[in-house]
């Protein structure tokens, strides 16, 4: 039988915040719903007992959160605790040691935050080797920021936290918020409540675009190490950042000393067919409304858009 795994990334009611933050009436909806319809297993425990334990009158599902947002700990784990709902949390170690968001945040923050209409880069990867322009709108402005973002989110790491610097020096009317994320006492309190802690690669790069083998070794390393130090034990499992990853880093993460590997496909994992160092998850986003979340947790939403022609 096929097994889904749920991932979310935060839950909080304040919506100016860090990403889009999950309603904790749509969670607790989620989660009543859940653990009413699956028994909910981490992923850790479901891929070491498998073949050990006993099947349950209900089907098995996981419950998963990516990036270490405090509101994790503030919003989500009571919620997880009153509905005894087991989960994973997958913890980008330099967020956590630094308390700033991951670099993804950072960048799509800023462009949404600012008042500023000019922005200046300089980068060898741009035609002219540099980028200026001049935003009419909040709109304008915003849009450039993602289309920017799918040019240079593979770049070299070095390259990308250069422009990331030089997008902050430009928009430098935004201020980073404070303490966004848990902080080691708070995913020590993850671990003592019985929720398994996991990693998310030490800062949150797109894996296949690190310049070679040594970088990306030191992502996994590195992250779990730390969290080796901090918990007391080296995670299990390695959750790929935006789901990035290729032979090579599948290679590395098993050399790094991981067992499973998490992706995001929206597919829920085929026993015996997937490989369990691409193991697929699907993404319960956050401002998807009740309706789309229950199509999606029992598969319907992706049937219902491979019905749908492109054009």
């Amino acid at each position: 039988m096929s097994l889904p795994i749920f991932l979310f990334h935060r839950v909080s009611p304040v919506k100016d915040n860090w990403g889009i933050a999950m309603d904790p009436e749509l969670f607790e909806k989620t989660i009543r719903y859940l653990t009413n319809h699956f028994s909910i297993q981490t992923v850790e425990n479901y891929f070491q007992q498998e073949h050990g334990r006993e099947k349950g009158a209900l089907p098995d599902a996981c419950v998963t959160f990516d990036d270490g947002f405090k509101d994790n700990i503030e919003y989500a784990a009571p919620i997880l605790k009153k509905y005894n709902c087991p989960a994973s949390f997958y913890i980008v170690t330099d967020s956590i040691d630094k308390n700033i968001p991951t670099w993804v945040d950072i960048y799509k923050h800023f462009f949404e935050k600012t008042c500023i209409s000019h922005l200046k880069i300089e980068s060898s990867h741009f035609t002219g080797k540099q980028i200026e322009i001049q935003f009419t709108s909040n709109r304008e402005r915003n849009e450039y920021g993602k289309a920017l973002f799918e040019k240079i989110k593979k770049l070299p790491n070095s390259s990308l936290m250069s422009i990331l610097d030089q997008i902050q020096e430009s928009f430098y009317d935004v201020e980073l918020p404070e303490k966004p994320m848990l902080s080691w006492e708070d995913v020590n309190q993850l671990k003592n409540d019985g929720f398994n802690i996991g990693s998310h690669t030490k800062t949150h790069p797109f894996l296949s675009s690190l310049a070679n083998d040594k970088a990306i070794l030191s992502e996994f390393s590195e992250s779990g190490e730390r969290i080796r130090q901090m918990t007391g034990h080296f995670p299990y499992t390695i959750s790929y950042p935006a789901g990035d990853f290729d032979n090579c880093v599948i290679k590395l993460a098993r050399q790094a000393g991981y067992q499973l590997g998490l992706k995001v496909t929206q597919e829920r994992y085929k026993p015996f067919q997937d490989d369990i160092m691409q193991i697929p998850r699907i993404d319960l986003y956050a401002d998807a409304g009740w309706t789309k979340t229950y199509l999606r947790i029992n598969g319907a939403l992706q049937k219902i858009k491979e019905l749908i022609p492109d054009n």
